[in-house]
């Protein structure tokens, strides 16, 4: 329960960053494709054997893919000359939808058997496990400097908030 917590509060502080950052209320991690870039690196970790651990290669790979594919949007939208929230969000949807598609082709492709998909679907679609008191510990300091870390930048995301007229 306390692990559902933080990471509850931990995909709260995201979504208002999101959400701040683009003046956007609907606004989530979908949109700029970092969501669907941690979905394909989760199943590359959970159906490619690399030889390492997949409890340190499943976090590694998710958090990899999600900044490669924010990167990616950003990118994207520079070359298409959109640089505004607009153009930036546009930006994301497409890649979302090419990521959606290669993680899909992953799951067709390189699944052997029925329980691997289920392992990636549980993934993608969330799921509580049970943390040790360690990884509870880390989780919870992880939340904290998030937290701390927000609370740091809050200025900064309400003068983006603004818009850009009156933040200069």
């Amino acid at each position: 329960v306390l692990a559902a917590a933080l990471v509850g509060a931990l995909l709260g502080i995201g979504g208002a960053i999101f959400q701040g950052v683009f003046r956007n209320p609907l606004a989530e991690p979908y949109l700029l494709g970092s969501a669907g870039g941690a979905a394909l690196g989760a199943t590359v970790a959970l159906l490619v054997p690399l030889g390492v651990s997949q409890s340190l290669l499943l976090p590694v790979l998710a958090f990899a893919g999600a900044w490669a594919a924010t990167v990616l949007v950003i990118a994207v939208s520079r070359v298409a000359g959109a640089v505004d929230a607009a153009g930036i969000l546009l930006a994301g949807v497409a890649v979302a939808a090419i990521l959606g598609a290669l993680r899909s082709f992953f799951m067709l492709a390189l699944s052997d058997e029925t329980v691997s998909l289920q392992v990636v679907l549980s993934w993608v679609l969330g799921g509580v496990q049970t943390p040790t008191w360690t990884t509870l510990g880390l989780l919870a300091g992880i939340s904290a400097g998030c937290l701390g870390l927000a609370t740091l930048l809050s200025r900064g995301l309400d003068v983006l908030g603004l818009g850009e007229t009156m933040a200069i």
